[in-house]
């Protein structure tokens, strides 16, 4: 399915993840881009970037609209995904940096 869509990703993929309740798959690319697709409908939600390098973790914190990513520029986000206010969709609600490394 992931092949099939259209304006997704330009590089390549490296992580995935899925939500069942939600309907979501997450998938990250090595450019820091993380897409979001509509699983029954096979559609681009939207694009995330706010990480400037390879996504390293993916994971859904069902059952709230969050997605947590990570990325090997030491950077954690914190993502509100559907159902939550249009606002807060797609947009990194908490970025957290480690400068310890």
């Amino acid at each position: 399915m992931l092949r099939r869509v259209r304006s997704a990703h330009q590089e390549d993929i490296n992580i995935s993840a899925f939500d069942f309740h939600l309907g979501l798959i997450a998938t990250g690319c090595v450019n820091g881009e993380i897409a979001l697709y509509d699983f029954e409908l096979s559609k681009v939600e939207g694009l995330l970037i706010a990480h400037k390098a390879d996504i390293t973790g993916l994971e859904f914190i069902s059952p709230y609209p969050i997605l947590l990513s990570s990325s090997s520029d030491c950077t954690l986000c914190i993502w509100g995904v559907r159902p939550i206010a249009e606002k807060l969709q797609n947009i990194c609600l908490k970025r957290f940096i480690n400068l310890s490394w």
